[in-house]
Parts: structure tokens; sequence; C-alpha cells
């Protein structure tokens, strides 16, 4: 959850909120999946020039380039990863 005040200065909320469960058919953990699917992904948007951001970046900062962000969420959609974005 984020809050603060947008450029009118209006009180502003985001909340994203994941929740994913183990996966027995592939005997994936929840964990498993929600750590190492956005790698995997971050992994091949770098293989294919997708991102090409020089240095170690936490994951936030694909929000830094809408394009690049969209394609990492795509690919966790992908993936059957799924979640809900909140704006109040």
């Amino acid at each position: 959850v984020v809050s603060g005040l947008d450029s009118a200065g209006k009180s502003r909320r985001y909340e994203f909120e994941l929740l994913d469960r183990t996966d027995p058919e592939r005997g994936m953990t929840s964990m498993a999946r929600t750590t190492g699917y956005p790698c995997s992904a971050v992994a091949a948007m770098l293989a294919r020039g997708e991102y090409r951001d020089p240095g170690v970046r936490p994951p936030e900062m694909l929000a830094a380039d809408p394009d690049a962000s969209a394609r990492f969420l795509e690919a966790l959609r992908a993936r059957g990863l799924a979640w809900t974005e909140t704006w109040s």
C-alpha cells in the first residue's frame, strides 16, 4: 500500500495485492512461484535485450521504464500469477 497526495493535493491510495497458492500439479510452492517467476521473467527480458539498464537493480526499478514494466507484468500473468490493483 502506498498513500500520499497527487499533484492536485488530493489524498490518493494505491494497493497491490498478490495471493498465490502452491501448484500441486507441478509441485511448486507459492514461494517458489512468487520469487522464481519474477527472476526468470527479468532474465528472459535481459537475454532478449528488452531491458538494458546497467548494474544491479531491485525489481521496483522496472517501474521507471513503462514498457519494461508492462512486459514484466505480462510475463508474470503468462506464468499464472494473479493480483489485484486498487486506486482510491
